[in-house]
């Protein structure tokens, strides 16, 4: 990715297009996943408490506050890492064989 973004500073985009365009990436990813996972997981936690003697429901609210606190470390992950590759110097990450 680094020299995608390297490449991407080259034509002219500015780090803030390239830190939008990142985590509008991996945010769909995320999403995407918490919207599999949240329905399955809440039918497996159901199956499981049944067998208990006193039954407790799970909480929808605690999947929603789950949900955002992944995207928001997602993001905030993303952003630092694509932040620290797009404020080195382009010719760096283009010249390097990786």
């Amino acid at each position: 990715r680094e020299r995608e973004i390297g490449i991407r500073k080259v034509y002219g985009a500015s780090i803030k297009h390239i830190l939008i365009l990142l985590n509008k990436e991996f945010s769909l990813l995320t999403m995407i996943a918490v919207f599999i996972a949240a329905p399955l997981s809440f039918w497996a936690i159901t199956q499981w408490l049944d067998v208990f003697a006193y039954k407790i429901e799970p909480s929808p609210i605690v999947y929603g506050v789950v949900g955002f606190s992944c995207l928001l470390l997602v993001v905030l992950v993303v952003s630092i890492q694509s932040y620290t590759s797009a404020s080195k110097s382009p010719v760096k990450s283009l010249k390097s064989d990786q």
